[in-house]
């Protein structure tokens, strides 16, 4: 056999490899772990929970995995806690440490991320501290945010806003859903009667009621849809109705629903139809935990939005507030966000309600001194710079009652009838009364006063547990009428009675979800403090549950300080992403703890349905354990007054 010495080119090859092996830092190279990204997979388009992971091996065993996190569209990286500008890598454990084959992954809360375009890379190191030496797999892929960009929407067609018609009715409309449409629930409502289409009793009822509407093309992205009520029940008199959608995946209508105001012809309607009357109302469950608000039990529906005004004009901002041509007692200017407000005049059944255009009366008396006037030409969004928010809701309390298309007296009068209501919580030691609600001078008044002689004696006034209540407050909510969902702020304007930084009692300006389709009862329906006065000072804070009937978790109150008897605003930004933000005077709440940015990120706490339901807004003046600082009883001499100047609600742009 012949030996053939190799060429000159193998021969380099060979030396050259020789020496690579024997090089340490190569061979460590070539030895070293190896990673996987399986997901997001590359070119993936990903919403929510972002989950990063894949599989990483050694043959001596994998100890953990280093993870970049880049933000291509900003040139930014994850750092574990925050985005930051320069690369870095932070480590995170494998599933099977110490294992020659394991599967790792991460997940970052959908609050930490924004739309855009990402790469995940991964660099696995061995239990002997070697490092992945090609850098690591990666995959690139695009972040849509926190939801499946499912649209869900629906509009009525017919009768339009503004229409007059004659009897029988017929709410007709389209609803869209890229999910597929499930249902499509309305209310019809005769705002003079103040009575509910009920199609299941064929007939009106005072309690709020939805009724499911006849689909032509159940299950599919986009349908039509009718509500029927024949001309023998329908009477003369004006009407609104709002349709909402519910899709195949469960998710609800945040936004955008569907509403009209209508009016019947007298001359054309059939007849004057009496409500039917109504069983004894339900009592409150007794396996619900005293101390803490829950639904009406008397509503079996899922709520929806029930009101903006019923006479508006096209072109101007919805505007909630009550309307009366009679001028306001003397105040100083007020300013609207829409400057001319829509006033309805007292209309005959016969009639349709004319509508015209006053201007608030103007006078020279200052309301208290504030940092945050509401006197400006067109009053904007406080602190929050110059915004280009839709204003969809506006109520300044003119007029001499509540208007009806948004708010309601209570939360459990509807139950009895009765102008006394319970406490909403077992903790407040004052029931409520509707005449403790007044309007005033552009102002709402919630004022407590201690009860008479006649009102002990009778018992009227109780608390929560049935026992006798010695004080009596008022207490106004947005429950059945009007609603906010995620792509909505929310702000109002208060003044609190007290003394130096101390404020008095237990006012509050609330929300809470009354769409019992994605929460049972209190907490897991959710709750947001946005100012909540405890032990003397405002603050605000989250109240869930992570499962239906789970224990009740809050985030941990965080407080500010206002000074008592003065005008303060408060304000809650409910993100599309489900993320809140908490304002008081336009400053961003701050956590309790570094004092930075307090995140509320309820979606991350709660689970997912914290973005699918609706709040209802609520304005209340409670009292309760005398231990709290800012304990002080009214006397019937010097009764004690909170005041609210005006509600906003503003759509948040896409």
């Amino acid at each position: 056999m012949k030996f053939r010495v190799p060429t000159t080119r193998v021969t380099i090859f060979i030396v050259v490899a020789l020496a690579l092996f024997s090089t340490p830092a190569v061979a460590w190279a070539l030895t070293s772990p190896k990673t996987t990204v399986k997901f997001p997979a590359e070119s993936a388009e990903v919403h929510g929970r972002l989950q990063v992971g894949g599989t990483a091996n050694h043959q001596v065993g994998v100890a953990g995995i280093r993870l970049v996190l880049r933000n291509l569209d900003d040139n930014t990286y994850f750092d574990g806690k925050t985005w930051q500008d320069s690369f870095i890598r932070f480590d995170i454990p494998v599933h099977s440490p110490g294992e020659t084959k394991t599967r790792w992954s991460y997940s970052l809360s959908a609050s930490k991320l924004k739309p855009g375009n990402y790469r995940a890379r991964a660099f696995a190191y061995s239990v002997e501290g070697n490092g992945d030496g090609f850098g690591g797999d990666w995959n690139e892929f695009t972040y849509l945010g926190r939801f499946n960009p499912a649209l869900y929407d629906t509009e009525i067609s017919s009768p339009s806003d503004g229409q007059t018609i004659s009897g029988p009715i017929s709410v007709t409309g389209v609803a869209h859903s890229t999910e597929g449409v499930k249902s499509v629930r309305v209310v019809v409502r005769n705002t003079e009667t103040n009575h509910y289409w009920n199609s299941t009793s064929a007939g009106w009822q005072s309690t709020f009621v939805t009724v499911q509407a006849e689909l032509t093309e159940p299950g599919g992205t986009s349908t039509n849809w009718t509500v029927d009520i024949p001309a023998d029940q329908v009477a003369p008199g004006t009407y609104f109705t709002r349709a909402w959608v519910r899709t195949a995946e469960g998710h609800g209508d945040p936004i955008g629903r569907g509403q009209s105001a209508f009016t019947v012809n007298a001359a054309e309607a059939p007849m004057v139809v009496q409500p039917k009357a109504e069983p004894d109302p339900i009592a409150v469950d007794p396996s619900v935990t005293v101390g803490e608000p829950v639904p009406d039990p008397t509503t079996t529906e899922p709520t929806a939005t029930t009101a903006k005004p019923t006479t508006k004009p096209k072109a101007t901002p919805a505007t909630i507030g009550s309307t009366t041509t009679t001028a306001k007692p003397t105040t100083k200017p007020k300013a609207t966000p829409a400057t001319i407000k829509p006033t309805t005049t007292t209309a005959k059944p016969t009639t349709i309600k004319p509508t015209t255009t006053t201007i608030k009366p103007t006078t020279t008396t200052a309301k208290p001194t504030t940092s945050a006037p509401s006197t400006s030409a067109k009053r904007q969004p406080f602190g929050q710079g110059n915004v280009s928010w839709e204003l969809v809701a506006s109520d300044d309390f003119n007029g001499n009652k509540l208007d009806d298309n948004m708010w309601e007296y209570g939360w459990f009068r509807s139950a009895s009838n009765s102008k006394y209501d319970r406490p909403v919580s077992g903790g407040e030691t004052a029931c409520y009364h509707t005449d403790q609600v007044t309007l005033a001078g552009g102002e709402l008044n919630l004022t407590m006063r201690p009860t008479t002689a006649e009102e002990n004696a009778s018992g009227v006034c109780r608390k929560r547990d049935g026992s006798k209540a010695y004080f009596v407050s008022g207490y106004a909510t947005t429950y059945k009428r009007y609603q906010i969902q995620p792509g909505t702020y929310v702000e109002t304007r208060m003044l609190m009675p007290g003394q130096g930084n101390v404020l008095y009692n237990w006012p509050a300006f609330w929300s809470t979800d009354m769409d019992k389709a994605f929460g049972s009862r209190w907490p897991h329906s959710g709750e947001f403090d946005i100012a909540e006065i405890l032990k003397g000072q405002p603050c605000a804070n989250f109240h869930y549950a992570t499962s239906a009937g789970g224990p009740h978790l809050q985030t941990g109150k965080r407080c500010s300080t206002v000074a008592a008897n003065k005008w303060a605003v408060f304000g809650m930004k409910w993100n599309y992403d489900g993320t809140v933000e908490m304002f008081h005077q336009g400053q961003r709440v701050q956590d309790r703890g570094d004092k930075g940015i307090w995140n509320l990120d309820p979606v991350e706490l709660a689970g997912s349905f914290a973005t699918d339901y609706s709040h209802n807004i609520a304005l209340q003046h409670g009292l309760h354990d005398p231990a709290h600082v800012g304990y002080k009883e009214p006397t019937a001499a010097n009764p004690l007054t909170v005041k609210f100047d005006y509600v906003d609600v503003y759509k948040l742009p896409r």
